[in-house]
């Protein structure tokens, strides 16, 4: 995305490329930093570097200051966004204070973009965000929750299969039930076939493959 000139506070129209950052999956990524025993992961914003290497992980050419209170703006963020996902997960109502403050967190610019023809192409305008790259992320993040939430179809957003996993899956294939293939699904997969193993082999054969049959040797 097109930056403002330095020390610009005002907004203006300038042509939008859409990054990784404003995906759909920007919600669940916050969600997900939380601290996970079954995916072994640490707390992504258990400290202000924390906090700065996740919002840079985003906005990579964005070299703008996090602030203790942006790290709080982004803590209580990842709890209501968790609170919502819960809800959906459990097709219950969800918090009324945890929904108010994700739409406030959305109601952020930009505000409203128009698209043009310019040089024999489409090109997509809006007004540009000026605030810092955290403040930015927490609406960006809180816009991704209402769209993920939001619409005729189910919530595709769901928690995931893994055990002891406190994360949350975005689901774009129906089988698809870990947040993460090469962890929490690695892991099922070696369990399950574990659990073959042991129905297969029983306790006699168990005892052949130690080496001992079970029987009382002879007397000499």
């Amino acid at each position: 995305m097109t930056r403002p000139e330095s020390g610009s506070s005002k907004m203006r129209a300038v042509t939008v490329h859409h990054s990784d950052s404003e995906s759909s999956s920007l919600a669940v990524d916050l969600a997900n930093t939380v601290a996970c025993d079954g995916c072994r992961a640490t707390d992504g914003l258990a400290s202000l570097g924390e906090a700065r290497r996740w919002v840079r992980s985003r906005f990579p050419r964005d070299r703008s200051r996090v602030s203790l209170d942006d790290l709080a703006t982004l803590r209580r963020l990842r709890s209501n966004v968790r609170f919502l996902f819960r809800a959906a997960a459990d097709r219950s109502r969800p918090s009324p204070k945890a929904l108010a403050a994700v739409n406030d967190s959305a109601s952020g610019p930009p505000t409203r973009s128009r698209l043009s023809w310019s040089r024999r192409r489409w090109v997509l305008r809006a007004p540009v965000d000026a605030r810092p790259a955290a403040q930015r992320l927490a609406s960006v993040a809180a816009r991704s929750a209402l769209a993920l939430l939001s619409g005729p179809l189910p919530p595709r957003v769901r928690p995931c299969e893994g055990l002891g996993c406190a994360h949350y899956v975005l689901v774009r294939r129906a089988e698809q039930r870990w947040c993460s293939p090469t962890g929490c699904g690695n892991r099922a997969r070696v369990r399950r076939h574990y659990r073959k193993v042991r129905a297969i082999v029983t306790p006699r054969s168990r005892r052949r493959l130690s080496g001992h049959s079970g029987s009382v040797p002879p007397k000499v």
